[in-house]
């Protein structure tokens, strides 16, 4: 009997909790709590929301612009970007996202394609650090909440009734840059290299052109044709026998079996390979024809190096381009030559090289972006030629 009463306490405690309940009510303290827990974990949700549409929006218009090419550029454009991307990421569909950063124009270079950055609003609504500093390029989107009936506010589910307080606004931002890479696995390239010359030709005109998304549509003017050309050998013959000689404009093949080379351009020397007798024939990787034919039917976008300069044995790498095929040309008398051997432009309906030699080779096509996953061997700013990757820092 004494071990009971000792379980259920002394008769003289039978409604102390009920008391005390009572106490915590009307003095609010209760629901103090739970408006310390529940509106401050809503905080914390809105804004884990605010971030994740923040970034995505960001890494989306970094994406558009990486070329900085005027049109895909566009200020008004971009901005519709970001708020898509920062309302798909609230769980009411809506958010408030301004847009701002420094993407140089084309071609001199001189403008800004967005709004310039002013001072970040402080605490945890703005980006980690500082800008970088010009002319590295940037995008900055900052999200606000917003309500759907277009207020700024989050309001409290508790501290409305405990204390008065309406609500907070909760503020996220992110900021994003990029740069040129500098290595690219075997399965993204193509064996051959392109003369800067060419890219500069068009870089200079039309910027380059947006990810193909299904069609190449109207670029007829951003179009090239890359015709082969025998590596200039400095002081006579190089290897494979014959002189080489010719204008540094074109393209020529890189030293490997399956034209499928893994890239790495860090110390600016690539192999290339000679015709074993000019007067013949070149050497063409075997598979390269194929290979061809293949990225031109499923619109590929491909990296290839671009060279500034040749050697006895080396092509000298600026860095690396991406190009993409709207149609080549070739012979049968071609070692590894395209199923079909030739295919006319998409885009102007060329059938055909450039001068009267029927061994010439030609590809026809147009430089565009393509972001890819850098590691830590690509350098943010660096000027590009379109293999890029994005990278958030701040």
């Amino acid at each position: 009997m004494t071990l009971l009463r000792r379980l259920g306490g002394a008769p003289g405690d039978r409604g102390a909790v009920a008391a005390l309940v009572a106490v915590l009510l009307s003095g609010n303290v209760l629901l103090g709590m739970a408006a310390l827990t529940i509106d401050v974990g809503l905080l914390y949700a809105e804004r884990e929301e605010l971030q994740s549409g923040a970034d995505a929006a960001a890494v989306a218009v970094a994406k558009a612009c990486v070329n900085g090419n005027n049109v895909t550029c566009r200020a008004a454009t971009v901005a519709g970007l970001a708020s898509s991307f920062a309302n798909q990421n609230a769980s009411d569909g809506v958010s408030n996202a301004t847009l701002c950063g420094r993407v140089p124009t084309l071609p001199s270079g001189s403008g800004n394609l967005l709004p310039p950055c002013g001072a970040p609003g402080g605490g945890l609504s703005s980006c980690i650090g500082a800008p970088p500093p010009a002319p590295q390029p940037f995008v900055e989107v900052r999200t606000d909440t917003q309500t759907a009936g277009g207020g700024t506010i989050l309001p409290y589910a508790f501290a409305q009734t405990v204390v008065g307080a309406p609500g907070s606004d909760v503020g996220a931002c992110s900021r994003v840059s990029w740069g040129p890479v500098d290595e690219v696995d075997s399965g993204d390239t193509l064996g051959i290299a392109i003369s800067r010359r060419e890219f500069d030709a068009v870089y200079s005109r039309t910027g380059l052109e947006p990810w193909p998304d299904g069609g190449h549509r109207a670029r007829r003017s951003s179009e090239v044709t890359l015709l082969f050309r025998q590596p200039r050998c400095p002081g006579g013959g190089g290897g494979g026998g014959g002189a080489c000689g010719g204008p540094r404009g074109g393209f020529g093949f890189l030293t490997n079996g399956l034209c499928r080379p893994a890239l790495d351009v860090g110390d600016g020397e690539m192999g290339y390979r000679l015709p074993t007798d000019p007067r013949v024939r070149p050497r063409v990787p075997n598979g390269c024809g194929n290979r061809i034919a293949n990225l031109h039917d499923n619109l590929t976008p491909i990296a290839v190096p671009l060279f500034n300069s040749t050697t006895t044995r080396d092509f000298i790498v600026a860095g690396i381009a991406v190009f993409v095929v709207t149609g080549w040309f070739a012979t049968d008398e071609w070692r590894s030559p395209p199923n079909p051997p030739r295919h006319s432009s998409d885009l102007t309906g060329a059938a055909g090289c450039p001068g009267s030699d029927p061994r010439r080779f030609c590809i026809y096509g147009y430089f565009t972006t393509r972001v890819f996953d850098a590691g830590d061997r690509a350098t943010l700013g660096d000027p590009h030629f379109g293999a890029v990757h994005v990278r958030t820092i701040g």
